[in-house]
């Protein structure tokens, strides 16, 4: 059973931090042009926060760990602004699997994510930062694609 999370009442964060760890819960809104990013964050602690701030190529189940500080916005609250982001790549095929199905990747889809993943297993990521050639060995990877993966990653 998946339950939900809401915003504590009592924050379970001690809010003199400047690191929080999680995932990537939904983009409350992202700025194409800046990447000026509002997303909810569910930490690790189980609680739900509202970060903001420049973020490049962060999306919705991403984990993630952001760098900043807690400030309290006039209108929408407290919030933590991030001042650097850096993301937690899964380990373990099936989470990869995952990652790579979903809009985390540009030029990958479910079907291609499976091919890659059934191909390289728990090295697919080594093999996309240190060997991007062996992709296009996989049917209906072609170099161009190729590219757009590595392009995207």
């Amino acid at each position: 059973m998946v339950t939900a999370r809401k915003r504590a009442t009592a924050p379970r964060v001690d809010r003199s931090v400047k690191e929080l760890t999680g995932t990537v819960e939904g983009i409350v809104y992202q700025n194409k042009l800046n990447d000026y990013t509002v997303l909810d964050l569910g930490t690790d602690e189980g609680e739900l926060v509202t970060a903001v701030g420049t973020m490049p190529y962060v999306g919705e189940g991403e984990r993630v760990r952001l760098f900043g500080e807690w400030t309290r916005h006039s209108e929408y609250g407290e919030q933590f602004s991030v001042t650097a982001v850096e993301k937690i790549l899964p380990t373990g095929a099936n989470e990869i699997l995952k990652y790579l199905s979903g809009r985390n990747v540009h030029g990958i889809g479910p079907v291609t994510a499976l091919k890659i993943v059934n191909r390289f297993g728990d090295d697919t990521f080594d093999v996309i930062e240190q060997h991007p050639e062996w992709l296009s060995d996989i049917p209906g990877i072609s170099r161009k694609k190729a590219a757009e993966i590595i392009e995207s990653f």
